[in-house]
């Protein structure tokens, strides 16, 4: 199991202004708790955009913050995670272990 996920979402509501349109349409953070062995690879998360034919998605994936919660622990990296696309969907994986317990930012 890879602990608790707290997941929080920021959507952009106007959409009649064109220079908004050509923007960042949603934004995801998620925070992760990693216990000690997580087995890898793991899914942690997935993001899923509008099945329409014109339309295409960038997704990116940055690790904001690492927090170990015991000394001498290693805070993850992001060779620890991986981001798979496709057209419509993204999923974020766990590739390579991460020491427990730590607080992870993605």
């Amino acid at each position: 199991s890879s602990g608790k996920q707290t997941s929080i979402r920021c959507k952009r509501v106007e959409t009649d202004c064109p220079e908004c349109r050509r923007g960042l349409l949603s934004r995801s953070y998620n925070f992760l708790t990693f216990p000690s062995n997580v087995i890898v690879p793991a899914a942690l998360f997935s993001m899923t955009g509008a099945r329409d034919q014109g339309k295409t998605y960038d997704w990116k994936l940055s690790l904001l913050s690492a927090r170990p919660l015991k000394a001498g622990i290693l805070p993850a990296h992001m060779r620890n995670f991986k981001l798979a696309e496709s057209l419509d969907q993204a999923v974020v994986s766990l590739v390579n272990q991460v020491e427990g317990p730590q607080d992870v930012e993605l």
